[in-house]
């Protein structure tokens, strides 16, 4: 007697005789209910997403800025610079700071 080939489609691989098994987001389901682990599975496929990316911090440094931008971000920036001096050196300098931000606002 001939022991009978199992049948495949046409480029599917032939069964093993493996047993199937639930998926591993499947078993979770049954373990936590279905509310808890829909959450977590949605919770892995963010951090899955956002293990991609650098945090945006990284990617504020890399700012372009437009030409007609410059002058106000060098405004900015001093504006900056005269509340750390006045913060180290305990000095007021209010004034100076409201005269740079009034520059700012005009442009």
């Amino acid at each position: 007697m001939q022991a009978l080939k199992p049948r495949t489609v046409a480029g599917a691989p032939a069964s093993r005789g493996a047993p199937c098994r639930p998926a591993p987001r499947a078993v979770a389901s049954r373990a936590l209910g279905g509310k808890e682990a829909a959450l977590a599975g949605g919770k892995e496929w963010i951090q899955s997403i956002l293990s991609r990316f650098g945090p945006a911090t990284d990617r504020a440094q890399n700012i372009t800025t437009l030409e007609f931008e410059k002058p106000l971000l060098e405004l900015d920036k001093r504006i900056k610079e005269v509340r750390k001096v006045a913060e180290e050196n305990g000095v007021d300098v209010s004034s100076q700071v409201a005269e740079l931000e009034t520059r700012a606002q005009q442009r």
